[in-house]
């Protein structure tokens, strides 16, 4: 059985404006807030996506497939959008869709 392995990676942020899950590039992330309310909301801490929690952005379809603490889950690009984010020095720079 195969494992994944979070890269090593700069913990320092990379200068950007704000954007969102639904946003970004491949690579690794740093989730700085999730503004979703509700179910919406407790879906996503059931995933693991909180703040201070880095994450990598693997495929960018509609779900995007993420792998989060090790674990590849799939998120909507509608639940993505709650999601405020920042690049990490060593990963892939953001691009606009």
């Amino acid at each position: 059985m195969a494992t994944l392995s979070m890269p090593a990676v700069s913990t320092a942020p990379v200068a950007t404006s704000s954007l969102t899950l639904a946003e970004i590039g491949p690579g690794w992330v740093r989730c700085q807030e999730v503004t979703a309310v509700g179910i919406d909301s407790i879906r996503l801490r059931r995933l693991g996506i909180c703040p201070g929690r880095l994450v990598e952005l693997v495929g960018r379809g509609d779900p995007m497939i993420l792998n989060v603490s090790g674990t590849r889950i799939g998120l909507s690009r509608q639940l993505a959008s709650f999601v405020q984010v920042e690049p990490v020095a060593g990963s892939a720079p953001a691009s606009p869709r």
